[in-house]
């Protein structure tokens, strides 16, 4: 970034700065990221460069979105597909699209949530992101989840793991285990949730990605109903559990399977 100001490269400080932003982002530093990507944005926007306007805009959705300020994250997120599907950016318009489904899925609108999904996993199959597939599949079954179709949810969440899997994304894969927790509990195994969320924990400390404030507050509750139903000890001796797994063995936990 300092090179970059120092020879005048506009576009290449608007990417330097995206880029910083977005290592704030995983860390969970949701407010210095943001600030990044307002600066980013507004370089981009003079030099009137369209695709990375809407790269910044759908970042600061993200950023938004995560600190629970839903109405800057949809102003962002809409402007940020209009411009994509100007430009016919069929990767940029699939991600758009995933980010704002679960915008309208935190707002409890289930229907136009999973258009979203639905769409942007049906770009995602045509253009072969298998990434994108994995993120739209594992959305698709938290969302089936929450509407309490759990068989649903677990295709989904399977299908996606094993793409995951193949990836090797820790930060993914950390999320598909909470994913995975939270099914646990619908599915009536309350037991085996606190060892996934305690795994999925240990790999986020371990890669040092934390949840974003908004998700961290979700398992939180779940975390503590949990807890409630089945007492401090029983819950305490899973927690541990987890946190003495691997990632294969909390995965085989997962996937119902016999842990080696």
């Amino acid at each position: 970034l300092a090179i970059r100001k120092e020879i005048g490269d506009a576009q290449g400080v608007a990417g330097c700065l995206g880029s910083i932003a977005h290592v704030a982002g995983k860390r969970g530093e949701s407010a210095i990221a943001r600030g990044l990507y307002e600066q980013s944005l507004a370089v981009r926007r003079e030099i009137g460069d369209r695709r990375g306007t809407a790269g910044s805009l759908g970042n600061l959705g993200i950023m938004a979105l995560a600190e629970g300020d839903y109405a800057a994250a949809q102003r962002y997120m809409e402007e940020c597909l209009a411009i994509l599907r100007d430009l016919g950016d069929q990767w940029g318009i699939s991600t758009a699209l995933n980010n704002l489904g679960t915008l309208h899925r935190d707002l409890g609108d289930a229907p136009a949530a999973l258009a979203c999904y639905e769409e942007s996993l049906t770009i995602e199959r045509e253009i072969g992101d298998r990434h994108g597939i994995s993120v739209s599949l594992s959305n698709l079954g938290v969302l089936a989840a929450s509407l309490g179709r759990p068989a649903a949810a677990r295709a989904y969440l399977e299908e996606s793991l094993a793409i995951k899997q193949v990836i090797g994304d820790l930060r993914s894969l950390s999320y598909s285990l909470e994913a995975f927790a939270s099914l646990a509990v619908a599915e009536g195994d309350v037991q085996k949730a606190p060892a996934l969320w305690a795994s999925a924990e240990s790999v986020r400390e371990k890669i040092g990605a934390p949840l974003p404030p908004k998700e961290r507050e979700q398992i939180d509750l779940e975390v503590a109903s949990a807890r409630q139903v089945l007492g401090d000890v029983p819950f305490s001796a899973a927690w541990a559990r987890g946190r003495g797994m691997t990632l294969d063995q909390a995965i085989e936990l997962a996937l119902d399977k016999p842990i080696g």
